[in-house]
């Protein structure tokens, strides 16, 4: 079927984009149009203007959007520089490869904790990918090891380019690690950017050990996991839009300690001991977001998720958060490290990423289209 334009259509600003000559005459050829699909033109026009904040949206709300760049240099498993643009939405696949994922990457540049502990990889076969709670005296140390020996210069980068043209280095050696804004050293740490993360182990913080015979606050509990203050948490709550909400949830704070929720039609409130896994991670991505939406009234955020913490959400569970995601136009960013591909929803406008290359071996970040994202 050939579909006709009208002259208004044909003169719009969404039926452009710009091309050099070559490539414009390559895309317009009719025995091209199988190889340049309308859908892969929108792609690349969506992802320079998001890039370069062309676009009118980016334009508009530039400041909801903080990050728009971070550069790897020879650094958490990157050999060489590999270099990363951000939109609203950006996924990404493969991050296990590092010795962290791409939100905890963002965390050096807004937790002083985070940054203090930042290191340069030594050279081996076996590096720390993380540390998960299971009690309060134990941790689970999560490694990775490679078969083959891996060299890494003594000193490491990670460039920080904001949405405001500002840039932020992080130097690690081995031993020490600093920050400088553009080539000026900064002698104290100083938080560039408002993280919103979902990556601890939510059981063991907020429900604790299940042979503890102390009653659980949840309330309490649910700030620890999310890092802000009880107040803070009742304010996202109670106060948060109607329309922030993901799931359809409603929330009742008993006490000003226990927290209740109401899932879809269901009559009662029940407590967060007796939500399913798939539901309970429902729950926290919708908290998170009532949290974002919080946080992004007072200054730029950022929403980073780890799915590695919220595995038993179903696939109909992330398609219906991604689709919403791109519905709502949240007035924040979103970063999701995923350990597998997607494989339902339609996405038309996020920026998705595989990382190249083997394990503490990256090489670079390839950008692909949502199809070819999902296909894997």
């Amino acid at each position: 079927m050939i579909l006709t334009l009208t002259q208004e259509q044909r003169h719009s600003p969404d039926n452009g984009i710009w091309l050099c000559a070559e490539c414009a005459d390559r895309v317009d050829k009719g025995e091209n149009e199988h190889q340049y699909p309308v859908e892969l033109l929108r792609h690349w026009k969506k992802f320079h203007e998001s890039t370069t904040g062309t676009d009118h949206a980016s334009r508009q709300n530039r400041a909801f959007y903080p990050v728009r760049q971070l550069t790897l240099i020879n650094f958490a498993g990157v050999q060489g520089e590999a270099t990363i643009n951000f939109g609203a939405l950006t996924i990404f696949h493969g991050t296990s490869k590092l010795n962290q994922t791409v939100g905890e990457l963002l965390r050096i540049f807004s937790d002083r904790e985070k940054f203090e502990q930042t290191r340069q990889p030594r050279s081996g076969t076996s590096w720390n990918y993380g540390r998960i709670p299971v009690s309060e005296d134990h941790d689970l140390v999560i490694t990775v090891s490679t078969k083959e020996h891996r060299d890494f210069p003594t000193t490491g980068k990670i460039r920080l380019r904001l949405s405001d043209s500002r840039e932020f280095i992080v130097c690690a050696g081995t031993d020490d690690v600093s920050m400088s804004i553009e080539d000026v050293p900064l002698p104290v740490f100083s938080a560039v950017l408002n993280v919103v993360s979902i990556g601890g182990e939510f059981h063991s913080i907020v429900f604790g050990s299940p042979l503890s015979e102390e009653k659980s606050k949840t309330m309490e509990e649910l700030s620890r996991f999310f890092g802000i203050s009880v107040g803070e948490l009742k304010t996202c709550i109670e106060g948060g839009p109607t329309d922030s909400s993901l799931f359809g949830y409603n929330y009742e704070i008993q006490d000003d300690s226990e927290l209740r929720v109401k899932v879809g039609r269901s009559a009662g409130l029940f407590s967060l001991a007796m939500l399913s896994g798939g539901e309970l991670n429902r729950f926290v991505l919708d908290i998170a977001i009532k949290i974002a939406t919080y946080s992004a009234k007072v200054r730029p955020t950022v929403l980073t998720i780890d799915q590695s913490h919220i595995i038993t959400l179903d696939r109909k569970g992330w398609s219906l958060f991604f689709e919403w995601v791109e519905r709502a136009k949240l007035p924040f960013q979103i970063v999701v490290d995923r350990c597998y591909r997607p494989s339902e929803g339609n996405l038309f406008q996020a920026l998705c990423y595989e990382a190249i290359g083997a394990d503490m071996a990256v090489t670079s970040f390839k950008q692909l289209t949502w199809n070819d994202f999902k296909k894997g």
